[in-house]
């Protein structure tokens, strides 16, 4: 998921097909591999690496006690959860918020 507060792109996929990582399912593509993609969608972010553009990873715990989307994003985006979570049709019932991950800092924040 790219998304600079106006504009987002998010690459998404059924969770049946997700991969799975000890107790997560997620999309194991890179921003970089999509990053091409999300420029031919906004082309004003041509000459942008995908790092000057806030990005995220959502990802499904599957955990019985515990089952639920964990979404890892900068916290310059926080103001936007309700949005994030209606861009990816994701119930805030069934979500968390993680701005801790040092992979999902904005580079302007650095």
């Amino acid at each position: 998921m790219s998304f600079d507060g106006k504009k987002s792109f998010s690459k998404t996929i059924p969770i049946r097909e997700a991969d799975t990582y000890g107790e997560f399912r997620m999309y194991d593509v890179s921003h970089y591999e999509v990053w091409k993609e999300a420029v031919r969608k906004y082309p004003e972010w041509r000459g942008k690496e995908y790092e000057d553009v806030p990005r995220g990873r959502v990802v499904l715990r599957v955990k019985p006690s515990d089952n639920k989307f964990i979404v890892y994003m900068p916290k310059e985006l926080g103001k936007h959860e309700p949005r994030v979570l209606a861009m990816l049709r994701i119930p805030s019932a069934f979500a968390g918020f993680d701005y801790s991950d040092l992979h999902y800092k904005y580079s302007s924040a650095k």
